[in-house]
């Protein structure tokens, strides 16, 4: 019987296909890659050391150095979009709402890598302190499409457009959708310069203005109170404590763990955390 927060059976038939093969020409047999993914899956769940993992998924530099590597080769990324197509299949496209928010992470203070920077790693000095930023997207129905990562102090409003740049969905005819037919959100995505870039792409939006923007606008509460979609995301996210706290040095490390986070999420069936 499987330990708690571990693969089911059906998750697992759905993962397995898209897994690189395991390598067995030369050397002693690779762990299995169940196995692995449960070590993997117990570290993003418990945000506990790498170390303090339980023997019973085997030793835990062979789980940390695959994660590395199948990190470095895109392993995670290339996954996503196979999830995308088979819940395509079966889960209705709504494409009438979409939200961006961020969210912050608070690492532990961390000595930065060599040949490296606070901004590249992410890392930055907010009102909450040293913190990392998560900006998410994602569409009407609550499913995830792309995040960013930025320094703690940097402005919503800079990744807005990158954010619609990015992570597009595959509907059941065959052909990818990058444009939603609106965008939903709070008042950190507010400027003339972000409404008139939606504008031009024929988007639809719903974000709330500050008190002192001189343009007004007719605002439709019923569009805006599905901003929620994006809270129960992040709120479904957060029981995964490698992702509520940040404990990675790296950013990509970091990024590596939402996205795995982001594949239980995307499957229809329960994790139990």
């Amino acid at each position: 019987m499987g330990n708690r927060g571990d693969l089911t059976n059906e998750q697992w038939e759905r993962i397995e296909p898209l897994l690189p093969k395991a390598n067995t020409t030369r050397g002693q047999p690779a762990q299995d890659h169940r196995q692995l993914l449960n070590g993997i899956l117990w570290v993003l769940r418990t945000g506990a050391p790498w170390r303090d993992m339980p023997e019973r998924y085997g030793k835990w530099t062979t789980i940390y150095n695959r994660f590395q590597r199948w990190r470095k080769s895109a392993v995670w990324e290339k996954m996503l979009p196979s999830y995308r197509l088979c819940w395509m299949w079966k889960a209705m496209w709504t494409g009438k709402s979409i939200s961006l928010t961020p969210r912050r992470c608070v690492p532990t203070n961390m000595p930065l890598v060599q040949k490296s920077s606070a901004e590249q790693e992410a890392l930055g000095r907010s009102r909450g302190g040293f913190s990392t930023k998560i900006h998410f997207r994602c569409e009407g129905t609550g499913r995830l499409i792309t995040f960013l990562l930025t320094p703690g102090q940097e402005s919503d409003i800079r990744q807005a457009e990158k954010l619609m740049e990015t992570g597009s969905i595959l509907r059941s005819s065959g052909h990818r959708r990058l444009r939603p037919n609106r965008v939903v959100a709070d008042k950190g995505y507010t400027s003339q310069a972000f409404r008139k870039y939606l504008h031009q792409r024929h988007i639809r939006c719903t974000i709330t203005r500050r008190k002192n923007e001189h343009c007004r606008g007719s605002f439709e509460k019923s569009h805006y109170r599905k901003r929620n979609i994006i809270e129960r995301l992040i709120n479904r996210l957060k029981q995964f404590r490698r992702i509520a706290t940040r404990y990675e040095k790296r950013a990509a490390n970091f990024s590596a763990m939402i996205t795995i986070a982001s594949l239980l999420l995307f499957s229809d069936f329960a994790y139990r955390l």
